[in-house]
């Protein structure tokens, strides 16, 4: 389906009364309009992005946070993107691939005189090297490359490679001559063009790779618009125009991503002309939205989904050491792997569901995200395919969590231990973590918070070490696929997608039943009864749909957002078509 920004209208909310409003700047008292003091200097051709947290890692295929993604947007180039409507649009092929009647072969025609930023002209072994690289050990995104022939053959000769070993070559990606890639699939896959617009399968130079080593991911290069000159950890990313951009040099000189954790010190900076583009701080949307720098805030809505996961392959443990279930699999477990018994798996399904029913998502969206939020009946957002306005979800109901809770064994949460509970310090999570907290305790589920840096909570999460713990997933690509296969099917167990580490035949049965089907109709009954029963099984707490809301500055022109940008990162805006005017104090 296509997408616009307008496209999600539920998310077009009032917005409510903010709890805790930051003041900054001065005004006229707390019961009129607030007027903020700012500078409106401009450095004209430098956009300057102030983002919370450092990328853990810049290369292609090891990278899996939007961070990272929207500074490799800038660098890398995949043959295939999406505009500013989500439509798939070419980039490095001179157009949209050919496709045989079969579905299976997908051929790819480049353009011609592409260079890399170290001078070299792109060729087809590039674009094979690069995709080969998906099936290496170090990717996170296999699945990209999976319907490839001879691909799942492929990584399975490269095990126990090390980083630079030579590669097994997939069967299926074939360079008949420089300028020509030939892709055949095992099986067909209509959304397989949409994989291959996700940066992970950005095209690098294999020399770079090679010489670098692990540093790649710290020196990344590509052919994109922007060249990385400068990485200061913890402070900042400065970026250069190419000038030898194939498309031709972008109009800004520079990017510069800030690092700046503080929500109130990046406001700050915002308002004293270092930043250009900022996060609205969260719990000031409100205020910003009826003061002097009113027509800077742009609530933009997302495909999104902010969840909090069960690690499924995880059991609690009783004050005598006896096994409290809550995850459905933990025999997968390889730290501690204990198989249960039918009716401690109807148990621990009784346990989330409860967790689910005790949260007030009505609270969380609308007295913590000022209306920024709509909470989430399931997996799917709003707009997207698929969607579906009747599944009943979890609704707000304590006596319904205690009744689950006492059938599960634990009347009053009696017998329950207390449950880790991880998340990345990063606004609003600190907030939200701390009102679940609450909520949980009313219905007498015990939680001890952990809050951790992102870089080390990504790693946290990708070794199967969290019970309980937030994330966000953002669409890569505008398909119910995304969401639901990607992130519950058993084969992306892990860093690829199903951090909940949930382990279901049936689930898997069905969402392959919807991933093959091709009838447009059949195929959206297909997801809608999948993400029903991953709802039933209650991997996790789902909790809502977000909207960013940005501040801008007057003098940046030609931003368009998409309903695939998240945060300041905006890692689906064409910056070469963006422009920073001078500015006046």
């Amino acid at each position: 389906m296509r997408l616009s920004v307008g496209s999600v209208g539920p998310f077009l909310l009032p917005v409510a009364l903010a709890a805790g409003a930051l003041w900054l700047g001065w005004g006229s008292g707390d019961t009129g309009p607030a007027v903020f003091v700012q500078d409106l200097r401009a450095e004209p051709g430098v956009l300057r992005i102030g983002i919370t947290s450092n990328p853990p890692n810049l290369d292609p295929v090891e990278m899996s946070d939007t961070t990272s993604d929207s500074v490799v947007e800038r660098i890398c180039n995949t043959l295939v993107s999406f505009d500013e409507h989500l439509r798939l649009v070419p980039s490095l092929a001179e157009s949209i691939p050919e496709v045989s009647p079969d579905g299976l072969v997908y051929t790819f025609r480049l353009r011609r005189g592409v260079k890399f930023q170290n001078g070299r002209t792109m060729e087809a072994g590039d674009v094979r090297y690069s995709l080969q690289r998906l099936a290496e050990p170090i990717s996170k995104r296999f699945w990209i490359v999976e319907p490839v022939r001879g691909a799942t053959a492929a990584r399975d000769a490269m095990a126990r490679n090390s980083r630079g070993d030579p590669q097994a070559p997939i069967a299926g990606i074939e360079t008949p001559d420089p300028l020509t890639v030939r892709i055949t699939l095992e099986k067909v896959q209509p959304l397989f063009p949409m994989f291959l617009a996700m940066n992970n399968a950005s095209i690098v130079a294999r020399e770079e790779v090679q010489a670098l080593g692990q540093r790649f991911g710290r020196q990344v290069s590509g052919t994109g618009p922007f060249r990385l000159v400068e990485w200061k950890d913890n402070d900042r990313l400065v970026l250069e125009r190419f000038d030898g951009y194939f498309e031709g040099p972008a109009k800004l000189r520079s990017v510069v991503y800030r690092v700046i954790t503080e929500e109130e010190t990046r406001f700050q900076s915002y308002l004293n002309g270092e930043l250009d583009v900022i996060e609205a701080p969260y719990g000031n949307v409100r205020r910003i939205r009826g003061s002097n720098i009113g027509d800077q805030l742009r609530v933009n809505p997302m495909l999104d989904i902010r969840y909090h996961g069960f690690n499924m392959e995880r059991v609690l443990r009783g004050p005598g050491g006896e096994v409290v279930p809550l995850g459905g699999n933990p025999e997968s477990s390889p730290g501690e792997p204990v198989r249960l018994t039918g009716d401690q798996r109807r148990r621990a399904r009784l346990l989330r569901q409860a967790i689910n029913y005790a949260i007030d998502r009505e609270f969380l969206c609308t007295a913590l995200l000022e209306g920024r939020a709509v909470p989430a009946k399931g997996v799917l957002p709003p707009g997207m395919e698929a969607y579906d306005p009747g599944l009943a979800g979890y609704r707000y109901d304590p006596a319904r969590a205690k009744a689950l809770l006492a059938e599960a064994g634990y009347p009053e949460g009696r017998g329950l231990p207390e449950i880790p509970y991880n998340f990345n310090f990063q606004p609003p999570n600190p907030t939200v973590a701390q009102a679940i907290q609450s909520m949980l305790l009313r219905v007498g589920v015990r939680t001890r918070l952990r809050q951790m840096d992102w870089g080390a909570y990504q790693t946290y999460l990708d070794e199967g070490k969290a019970t309980f713990f937030r994330l966000a997933w953002i669409a890569d690509y505008p398909d119910p696929e995304n969401f639901l296969y990607v992130l519950f099917h058993s084969k992306n167990k892990g860093q690829e997608g199903n951090n909940a580490r949930f382990v279901d035949p049936e689930n898997d049965r069905l969402l392959e039943e919807a991933r093959s089907t091709v009838d447009p109709v059949e195929r959206k009954a297909r997801w809608r009864r999948a993400e029903a029963y991953i709802v039933e099984q209650a991997p996790w707490a789902f909790l809502y749909h977000n909207a960013t809301a940005l501040l801008i500055k007057p003098y940046v022109k030609g931003m368009v957002l998409t309903a695939m940008d998240s945060g300041a990162e905006i890692q689906q805006v064409d910056l070469t078509k963006v422009t920073v005017e001078a500015g006046a104090r």
